[in-house]
């Protein structure tokens, strides 16, 4: 996962070379799919320029043309083979002034199928180091890397990128395509302090102008964070529509981030898709006293589908074995550095926390069962040091715990593998 972190001062003193973004439109696999997606564009609109010409200029087209690929080719204009094009899955969240996240969405380019995700901020999940908190605040406390391994984590993907933007990038990025038209479902109000309603939007289609793009993305009023979602999808859409049409300027802001939207608009029947949750109330008035707004949690029952038609690939949470990431040596960001080696192996951290004490001086990799070794010796091999122990006291909450201990500062290699038994 390659994360960026894009501040409007970062794309004043610098042309995207040292922030790590995405591949350039002209070398890599990404490139050719780009290619590829537009001569099917380039093709689709010779083929109703050829259709017109039959019916002798009679026939008129109404209306933009759809975003997407109608087309898979024309005979005789297969390209040669290729690598196989990477899957981008860009990870966009708009960053509040206490520097949570306000607004998280997935684009993922697929192969066949792209969709946005669009997750709440306040979705709980296991922030390593922290424990049970909303999405949102993993950025606020560890920064893009943490946010994108700890989505990675919950929903068992990879992300190519993690773009961080403030209200100016957005503009930025939208000013040369505004203004928008996009949907108003219902009434936004806010209440003011002294109790006065101020009317925000009402219902309807609206022309958005692209210094009105940040308030509207993430304007709630007495909503809830579910209806504010709804309208970044017509947000999204319509954004989309408005790069497909021929000629379209290319979008300013992030690099990462416009030309992911760019190869989205390419494809045909882009998805838009909510995260599943299930709200849990107020952060108030659940004792969450770090957190703010709305909590949702995640529906297990539905998340496995939902992963299996979004990102084909994906592991279920059910399907992948769950690690406890426990801070041997009382250093800062352990488990969370830890997390970040364990993920990508596809091995998900369910807890994590303190050992019983912060002397460890060599990482303990502890399994429970003959069978879950195979287990401890993957995250073993994910963390590069560690002793593999089998316990004889049985488990059933995780497959193995993992004492993160002094060996682990630095990431040296693991000797030999060593096993004993308690």
């Amino acid at each position: 996962m390659s994360l960026t972190e894009t501040r409007p001062d970062d794309l004043s003193d610098s042309d995207g070379s040292d922030l790590g973004l995405a591949l350039p439109a002209g070398s890599g696999a990404r490139a050719i799919r780009r290619r590829r997606k537009r001569q099917e564009q380039r093709q689709r609109r010779l083929v109703a320029l050829a259709f017109l010409v039959a019916l002798g200029g009679s026939a008129v087209l109404i209306g933009a043309p759809r975003v997407g690929r109608q087309f898979a080719g024309i005979e005789g204009a297969t390209p040669p083979p290729a690598p196989a094009p990477v899957d981008p899955r860009v990870l966009l969240a708009q960053r509040h002034p206490d520097g949570s996240a306000r607004s998280l969405t997935i684009f993922s380019d697929g192969k066949d199928q792209s969709t946005i995700v669009m997750i709440p901020a306040g979705t709980m999940a296991e922030v390593p180091s922290l424990g049970l908190e909303p999405l949102g605040r993993a950025l606020e406390v560890g920064g893009p890397t943490r946010l994108g391994s700890t989505v990675e984590n919950l929903l068992g993907i990879d992300l190519s990128e993690v773009v961080v933007v403030e209200d100016a990038d957005l503009i930025a990025m939208a000013a040369p395509v505004a203004p928008l038209s996009v949907e108003v479902a219902s009434r936004v109000e806010q209440v003011a302090e002294d109790g006065t309603v101020d009317i925000l939007y009402e219902p309807g289609r609206l022309s958005l102008t692209a210094e009105e793009v940040p308030a509207f993305l993430t304007a709630k009023g007495r909503d809830t964070d579910l209806a504010m979602l709804a309208r970044q999808q017509s947000f999204w859409e319509s954004l989309l529509t408005r790069l497909a049409e021929p000629n379209s300027p290319k979008l300013g802001g992030p690099a990462a981030l416009s030309e992911v939207l760019e190869d989205l608009a390419l494809d045909r029947g882009v998805r838009a898709r909510l995260l599943p949750v299930q709200p849990l109330g107020q952060a108030d008035t659940l004792g969450m006293g770090s957190a703010a707004g709305e909590l949702y949690q995640v529906s297990s029952e539905e998340l496995a589908r939902f992963l299996e038609s979004t990102f084909p690939g994906a592991e279920p949470p059910a399907e992948r074995p769950n690690a406890q990431v426990l801070n041997g040596t009382g250093g800062v960001e352990v488990t969370a550095r830890a997390a970040e080696r364990l993920v990508p192996a596809g091995i998900r951290v369910a807890l994590t926390g303190n050992a019983p004490r912060f002397d460890y001086k060599t990482t303990q990799l502890i399994f429970y069962d003959e069978s879950q070794e195979a287990i401890a010796r993957k995250a073993q091999k994910a963390l590069g040091v560690g002793r593999l122990v089998l316990s004889r006291r049985p488990l059933d909450v995780v497959d193995v715990t993992i004492i993160i201990g002094a060996d682990f500062v630095g990431g040296t290699p693991a000797a030999e593998p060593t096993r004993r038994k308690t």
